[in-house]
């Protein structure tokens, strides 16, 4: 019953050959063996196109998509479903583990429990860190169908087992039926891409199994490498879920710690923004009505020190806010391993 089904499993990848063996071995060694893995080489300048080319001359179930210039990962996404031709999909990250029963268990639940999607847990862990503890997030058996799809997609988004991609599996039908597609944003399409997958699904599955191991980098440097449009982005991530869900105050308080996230990194050097530049940033931020409206409440971000960042953004204090930011640039600077230790970034 369920090893007759064909599972697409698609990887977009970017200069990731240090982990590609051991990954995409991961899923090659599947105990459910109807798979079809779709490796979309995204433009890499290292070795990965190397790997992607021997792996499929070992292995007939890999397809290769290369493309001349990197696109993103959305794209990328979206290059592996023009050609998947499974009845099931999955998207996973080039650099993590999977569990070798992983794509069995989601796929005998998504059809025991007649849903559209099911989703699993996962472990995110820190590479290269010596007995470095591991996060494990998960959510207690459930099957919903109909409107108790929107209300479970609500409690556990963004950040919760609902907002990434690569702990679940879909139903193809309701992807390729409602043509569905990644956004072209360099961050955050993941999230998009699953507001409209549950808008349009009316069931849905969860197994308390921690299946996805989730490969957290050590950070070498002060900043996350955003893009300079990093607001722009988180506005239209939070507008897409507030047009179908309506505000929450995860999703604002999401908003509001990723805002932070952009402040901090006006003083980058990726930025390479001067103080006339940063003010201009800042002012256009302070000014915009999203913004106004979602700041109202700061008491929803538990961090004492965003909240101050908020506060002074709400009140244009910019030299003070500047002076802020340095002071816990410095710290971090000094203090790196504490602060790593403390609060572990994640991926996008």
């Amino acid at each position: 019953m369920y090893e007759d089904k064909k599972v697409s499993v698609i990887v977009p990848i970017f200069n990731c050959d240090k982990y590609l063996n051991d990954s995409m071995g991961d899923v090659l060694k599947q105990t459910h063996k109807n798979i079809e893995l779709i490796l979309v080489n995204d433009g890499s300048t290292d070795n990965s196109a190397a790997i992607c080319k021997q792996l499929a001359a070992e292995d007939s179930r890999v397809k290769i998509i290369n493309k001349e210039k990197s696109e993103g990962a959305g794209p990328a996404r979206n290059s592996g479903l023009s050609v998947a031709e499974g009845e099931y999909i999955m998207f996973l990250d080039s650099d993590d583990r999977i569990e070798p029963d992983m794509i069995e268990k989601l796929l005998i639940a998504v059809i025991k429990n007649n849903c559209q999607v099911a989703v699993c847990g996962y472990e995110t862990y820190v590479e290269d860190v010596e007995n470095g503890e591991s996060d494990k997030i998960y959510s207690k058996q459930r099957v919903c169908k109909g409107g108790e799809v929107n209300e479970f997609f609500s409690e556990n988004f963004p950040e919760g087992i609902v907002g990434y991609l690569w702990n679940k599996i879909y139903d193809a039908e309701i992807i390729r039926r409602n043509n569905l597609r990644f956004p072209d944003m360099r961050r955050l399409q993941d999230g998009v891409f699953n507001v409209e997958f549950f808008d349009c699904a009316d069931s849905c599955c969860v197994i308390e199994d921690i299946l996805y191991h989730y490969r957290l980098n050590a950070q070498t440097d002060m900043f996350r490498k955003l893009p300079v449009n990093y607001y722009d982005l988180i506005k239209q991530f939070s507008e897409s879920f507030i047009s179908k869900y309506n505000k929450s105050t995860k999703i604002e308080a999401f908003f509001l710690n990723e805002l932070g996230s952009c402040i901090e990194n006006t003083f980058s050097v990726q930025w390479n923004m001067n103080k006339k530049a940063r003010r201009e940033y800042c002012d256009k931020i302070s000014n915009d009505e999203f913004f106004i409206d979602i700041s109202k409440d700061i008491n929803v971000i538990n961090s004492k020190y965003r909240r101050m960042v908020i506060k002074l953004l709400q009140r244009k204090k910019y030299g003070v806010l500047s002076f802020l930011i340095k002071i816990k640039l410095f710290a971090k600077l000094r203090f790196k391993k504490l602060f790593y230790f403390l609060k572990r970034g994640t991926k996008k």
